[in-house]
């Protein structure tokens, strides 16, 4: 099966969809305030105040809000894999029972259907894989520092005050994965 996401020219809008404020970005798009950036930052102080599992878990349930409110614009009922990279399994407690059977059975080129798909925006988000999710109407690319890009074939425009309220921002911007 043809990769997907190499042809950026089929989508319409590109955006990066953040927990980051973009006016604390300088020049060259850097953040410059001070914030977690991983899962692995549970526990840790910022600004003073202990980082929760229960914070990390709001903004991670948000990026996923975020994707399926674009994918039900492109009437998108599922993706491809590509470019999988896997890395130890960590079985978080709040993980459902099968998602270490999902982790070991995952493979390049495997579409995954849209009720199976927040397991693995949590295994990305959670650095237990990476990988690109395409198809011909969207794109998905979580990348490094909990920055998520999306490239859509349709406007989306009308739906980013919806995706800002769930506490995220969206700067128009094409994914460096691309």
């Amino acid at each position: 099966m043809k990769a997907l996401s190499n042809s950026s020219d089929r989508y319409l809008q590109f955006f990066r969809i953040t927990k980051y404020n973009p006016q604390f970005r300088n020049k060259q798009g850097a953040y410059k305030h001070e914030e977690w950036t991983s899962v692995y930052d549970i526990g840790k102080k910022f600004k003073g105040v202990e980082f929760t599992f229960d914070e990390y878990k709001h903004f991670e349930d948000a990026y996923i809000q975020a994707i399926f409110k674009i994918m039900d614009i492109n009437m998108i009922e599922n993706f491809i894999v590509e470019e999988l990279e896997k890395y130890d399994f960590n079985p978080y407690p709040d993980f459902a029972t099968n998602t270490e059977k999902y982790y070991k059975n995952l493979r390049n080129n495997q579409i995954i259907l849209k009720d199976e798909l927040p397991i693995f925006f949590r295994l990305i988000l959670r650095e237990i894989i990476w990988c690109k999710f395409s198809n011909k109407l969207m794109v998905v690319h979580i990348g490094y520092d909990y920055n998520m890009y999306i490239g859509s074939a349709k406007s989306i425009t009308h739906k980013l005050k919806e995706i800002m309220r769930l506490g995220l921002y969206v700067e128009q911007m094409k994914s460096p994965y691309i």
